[in-house]
């Protein structure tokens, strides 16, 4: 078996290989440093060749004996491509290194993404909202604009796991993570910061503003029932929503989310399925 396996790695490279043979790219002397190493590599095979042909035969060493001497014979144009031949061989290797090199940086730009962003909902991740956080809100700051912050929780959700499980719960969080993403506008930042907790920061939008914006969104919630797991009927879904403006200057994470923290914990308390403004 590991006979075979090593056969068959070789015959991937050779594929490998012979595709970049086919690629512009291997042939690019201007992009390719291997191209230019293969070339310089191979320029000493017709110089030294020429030289010797010519000192073996008593001739003197000019430019225009040696060029005359390398179109002379089928032998000497085969030595004379050498420079080209080893350019190519080698500017093949360079395009297998370009290419992958660009796959670890497709990875690399994918893993970034993923590392912001949470796998359930598709909104960004507590970690990257949190950092961003008093980036967004400084910024704002100093241009003397208004912006809003809005806590989410999802009513029940903890009854609905140990009711339903946990499968069910996951259904209802990225259920809301859609709704979610539907409703925010572009410049909006939408997170999940918790286990039924989520944040949206609205640059440029008084809480009023904010308000009738995410209330359209609590009542779209409420009227979209939930798609159940098992794939066999609909749960009703709801969620309390806390609005306050973004305290200028805010040193801290905890202070821009302070505000609409309570005022989120009011909406719970009084009755749930409401938005409230500080």
């Amino acid at each position: 078996m590991e006979g075979k396996q090593i056969v068959e790695t070789l015959a991937d490279r050779v594929r490998e290989y012979c595709r970049a043979l086919g690629t512009p790219w291997t042939y690019a002397l201007h992009r390719n440093p291997y191209a230019v190493a293969g070339f310089l590599w191979g320029l000493p095979v017709p110089i030294v060749a020429v030289a010797l042909v010519q000192w073996a035969a008593g001739k003197p060493l000019t430019l225009g004996d040696c060029c005359g001497r390398l179109f002379s014979h089928p032998v000497m144009l085969v030595l004379a491509a050498h420079p080209l031949i080893f350019a190519i061989l080698f500017g093949a290797f360079g395009t297998i290194r370009e290419r992958k090199e660009r796959h670890i940086q497709g990875l690399m730009a994918q893993l970034e993404v993923l590392a912001q962003v949470d796998g359930l909902t598709g909104l960004v991740n507590q970690h990257h909202f949190y950092r961003l956080l008093p980036e967004m809100a400084s910024a704002g700051a100093h241009r003397g604009e208004i912006a809003s912050i809005v806590m989410i929780d999802l009513d029940g959700l903890k009854a609905l796991n140990d009711s339903h499980g946990h499968a069910q719960g996951d259904e209802v969080l990225r259920h809301v993570g859609m709704l979610i993403r539907k409703h925010v506008r572009q410049g909006d930042v939408a997170a999940r910061t918790g286990g039924d907790e989520f944040a949206v920061f609205m640059p440029r939008t008084k809480p009023e503003e904010a308000a009738a914006l995410v209330e359209r969104l609590r009542a779209e919630i409420a009227a979209t029932p939930c798609p159940k797991a098992s794939g066999e009927g609909t749960l009703s879904v709801s969620v309390s929503m806390g609005v306050a403006d973004v305290p200028a200057p805010a040193a801290s994470t905890q202070e821009i989310l302070a505000r609409a923290d309570k005022a989120l914990y009011r909406a719970k308390a009084e009755g749930r399925n409401r938005v409230v403004t500080a």
